[in-house]
């Protein structure tokens, strides 16, 4: 399995998020809400690659 990094910028509002392929590759980017919708959105994010295939 592609080595990926992910980065959150936490904040009280919202959180920025952002995943990058062992390239540097931006495989997902954006911002979710501070609530479970949010966190949903990113849990399912970070499982989809750049074309909506899973990693996993």
């Amino acid at each position: 399995m592609p080595a990926a990094g992910c980065g959150i910028d936490w904040a009280e509002g919202h959180h920025d998020v952002a995943i990058v392929d062992e390239n540097g590759a931006v495989i997902f980017s954006g911002r979710i809400g501070n609530d479970a919708a949010g966190l949903a959105t990113s849990a399912s994010s970070s499982a989809l690659g750049r074309d909506g295939s899973p990693h996993c």
